[in-house]
């Protein structure tokens, strides 16, 4: 019986004892904050990936334009140009009307880092851009 009222009475100081809460209570938040900060660089990713595909296409067109390359020229351009981003980049390039049109797609799974929020793995990064002719 001594022995059960001792560990009452110390489990009941274990209990009443709250130093090292704030420990406990930084380790229950530490992975809804790592998670905060994961999606937040893979969205960044995301982001950078869209302005790099932005400028080569930006440059695609203007050598199109200027008559550097032809459309399978400036599309194979974009393709190599972004390949070390997604291996599995599209660019179709078209002239109508004295304006050329380039569109390239990128599934946004190539350019996160982790790929923890699904919702921004599932999407495709697309980028389309007008330029007129100058010949």
């Amino acid at each position: 019986m001594f022995g059960a009222r001792r560990v009452s009475r110390l489990f009941g100081r274990f209990a009443a004892e709250n130093d090292g809460s704030a420990t406990v209570e930084g380790v229950l938040w530490l992975p809804i904050f790592f998670a905060f900060f994961v999606g937040i660089a893979d969205a960044s990713l995301i982001f950078f990936g869209r302005a790099q595909a932005l400028q080569v296409t930006q440059d695609a067109n203007r050598f199109y334009s200027i008559g550097r390359l032809d459309a399978d020229g400036a599309e194979a351009y974009i393709e190599n140009a972004l390949s070390a981003l997604s291996a599995r980049v599209q660019a179709t390039t078209s002239l109508s009307g004295g304006i050329i049109t380039t569109q390239v797609i990128m599934p946004s799974s190539d350019l996160v880092a982790v790929g923890f929020i699904t919702a921004l793995t599932e999407i495709d990064v697309s980028v389309t851009m007008h330029h007129v002719m100058e010949n």
